[in-house]
């Protein structure tokens, strides 16, 4: 039979640790709607360190209790930087103000990736974003590593020459589709978009007919020679480098070796 301070030491041992498992996974499942790759396993990990939670106090090894305890408020507390991560970026998004290359990736790098991407080759979107694009397009100066495709590449293992021409193919083929008819309505361009397998290109204002349009006429002729610029050609013209930021900035420091659009041309 097992004596009543060992049945107190059991109790408290089952209490604690149940305890600390359900207020971090409260914390944890609170903020879910901000969880990026990663989380779960570090909510397993959590539960784990309950476990050894469990039996350093069971056996009443200090020890352990200190290390079991330590470890599971890193797991709360990197958990937490996580989901800030994550939260920021979404709440930006929401606000109107997204990521400046959302256009031209597949997803927002995770906190890992981002902080240290540079050990595996991992491309560092947003250190690239911060350091070149943001004052490129704002038509500020630009640090030196900024100046090349070769420079970008190596220090941040991103080629903007390919990422631009990526993205280029992907407009081309969303105007391809939109001449063939595969994208009718709005939402239907909308959830193309949405789910990244299109990328956004000059169309017409709602409710202009291009049907009805003069093709003698010079309305929305800028658009116009954009759209079928996508349809037609196979290199970036220099207005579909000046309607992409990312060409634009690029151009304007020199990265992008394409010759500006001619202002004396129709609009």
């Amino acid at each position: 039979m097992i004596a009543l301070d060992d049945k107190k030491i059991l109790l408290i041992s089952i209490a604690v640790s149940m305890l600390a498992l359900i207020l971090g996974a409260i914390q944890l499942l609170g903020q879910w709607e901000y969880y990026e790759e990663g989380q779960g396993i570090l909510l397993g990990i959590y539960a784990f360190g309950c476990f050894i939670l469990f039996f350093a106090l069971r056996f009443t090894k200090v020890s352990q209790i200190v290390a079991s305890v330590a470890l599971l408020g890193l797991i709360l507390f990197y958990a937490n930087v996580k989901f800030d991560w994550r939260k920021t970026y979404i709440d930006n998004a929401q606000n109107g103000n997204p990521f400046i290359l959302e256009p031209y990736i597949t997803q927002y790098p995770t906190l890992e990736e981002n902080t240290f991407g540079f050990l595996w080759n991992e491309p560092q979107w947003v250190a690239f974003a911060n350091t070149c694009v943001k004052p490129a397009i704002a038509g500020a100066p630009v640090e030196k590593v900024c100046r090349s495709n070769q420079s970008i590449n190596d220090e941040f293992d991103i080629n903007p020459t390919t990422l631009i021409n990526t993205h280029y193919k992907k407009m081309q083929r969303t105007a391809q589709r939109i001449q063939d008819g595969d994208l009718k309505t709005k939402n239907a361009y909308q959830r193309c978009l949405m789910n990244k397998t299109c990328a956004i290109i000059p169309l017409l204002p709602v409710g202009v007919d291009a049907e009805k349009i003069d093709q003698q006429s010079t309305d929305h002729l800028k658009t116009r020679r954009m759209f079928w610029s996508l349809i037609n050609d196979k290199e970036i013209s220099p207005e579909i480098c000046e309607y992409i930021d990312l060409c634009r900035g690029l151009r304007d420091i020199g990265v992008m070796p394409i010759i500006k659009p001619d202002p004396m041309l129709p609009q």
